[in-house]
C-alpha cells in the first residue's frame, strides 16, 4: 500500500471548491512528509481549468516525485449535489486532463439509475486510454451500502469500474467496514479514503443519508471513538489490497495543515 494526501485536508469540513494552501506548496509539503501520492480535487483543478495550468501541476507532481492518486474535476461530485451524475455526460474533459495529469484513476458520483447508463460510457472512453473509473462509498448515494455497491458495480459491468472504500460513510450509512465487508467488496476495490468521525445526535456536522440526516463529530485518525482503523485494515490485508491509501481528512480548527498530513502520515504508516 501507498499512501496519498487529499487536497481536503487543507479544506473546511463543508467546504469543497477551495482551499488554504497551494498545489505546490502541498506537494512540497506532502514530498517532504514521505506520501507517495496527491489526490487531486476541484479545489485545485477541474474540467474548466486551462491545459497550460495542468501542464504546470504535471510539471509540480513530477518535481516533488508524487503521484496523482486519483483526479475530482467538478465541484458537485465532491459536494455530492443533486447533479453530481452530470459529468459523465460529457466526460471528454475529464479523462483529457487525468491522462495531462497522469492519473489513472477518476472519481465519478451516480445518483440514480439515469446515471448508471451514462457511467458505462463514460468507462468505454475512458478505458480507451488505459484510465479507471469509480465511486466512493458515500452517503445519498447509490452507493450507500456494501450490497448497493456491488449491484452497481454488477450493473455497470466494465473491468475498469470500481469503488473507494471510505469507512467513515459506511458507518454513517449503518454499515460495517470490517474484513467480512471488505471481503465483499475486494475484488472490486480501486482506492481507499480514510477520514474518522463518531455518530452522535448532537453532532457538530450532519450529512443526508438516503434515510434521512445523520449527524457526527470530526475526529483525526487515531482519536478513540470513532473508526477503528485497525480492523478496517485487517479487511485490506485480507484480500491483498496494494494500492493507494488516501487521507480525506478535511481541515481541523487548531491544527496546522502541515501538523495535520503529519500526524496522519504517522499514524496511517504503522498500519500499512
Amino acid at each position: 500500500m501507498k499512501l496519498s494526501i487529499s487536497a481536503r485536508i487543507a479544506e473546511e469540513e463543508h467546504v469543497k471548491d477551495r482551499t488554504a494552501i497551494s498545489f505546490e506548496e502541498l506537494a512540497r509539503l506532502a514530498s517532504s512528509i514521505g506520501y507517495a501520492g496527491l489526490c487531486i480535487r476541484p479545489s485545485q483543478a477541474t474540467v474548466k481549468t486551462p491545459d497550460e495550468e495542468i501542464a504546470a501541476m504535471r510539471a509540480i507532481l513530477d518535481r516533488y516525485g508524487l503521484r496523482p492518486s486519483m483526479v475530482t474535476l467538478d465541484p458537485v461530485i465532491a459536494a455530492n449535489t443533486d447533479e453530481a451524475g452530470q459529468p459523465q455526460r460529457e466526460f471528454g474533459r475529464h479523462v483529457d486532463v487525468a491522462e495531462m495529469l497522469g492519473a489513472d484513476l477518476i472519481r465519478v458520483a451516480i445518483k440514480n439509475e439515469e446515471d448508471v447508463a451514462w457511467t458505462r460510457r463514460a468507462c468505454d472512453q475512458a478505458a480507451e486510454r488505459g484510465i479507471r473509473v469509480q465511486h466512493q462509498t458515500h452517503s445519498d448515494s447509490l452507493f450507500e451500502t456494501v450490497d448497493q455497491c456491488l449491484d452497481v458495480v454488477r450493473r455497470i459491468d466494465r473491468p475498469n469500474f470500481g469503488i473507494t472504500v471510505e469507512p467513515g460513510n459506511l458507518v454513517i450509512c449503518g454499515e460495517d467496514y470490517g474484513p467480512e465487508a471488505i471481503a465483499r467488496l475486494g475484488p472490486h476495490i480501486f482506492n481507499v479514503y480514510l477520514q474518522n468521525l463518531r455518530l452522535s445526535e448532537t453532532g457538530s456536522s450532519s450529512v443526508m443519508t438516503l434515510d434521512g440526516r445523520v449527524h457526527y463529530d470530526r475526529l483525526v485518525v487515531g482519536e478513540e471513538g470513532g473508526i477503528d482503523f485497525e480492523r478496517f485494515f485487517a479487511g485490506l490485508h485480507s484480500v491483498g489490497y496494494d494500492g493507494f491509501v488516501t487521507t480525506h481528512q478535511p481541515a481541523m480548527e487548531g491544527i496546522t495543515v502541515e501538523e495535520l498530513a503529519r500526524t496522519m502520515f504517522e499514524r496511517l504508516e504503522k498500519l500499512m
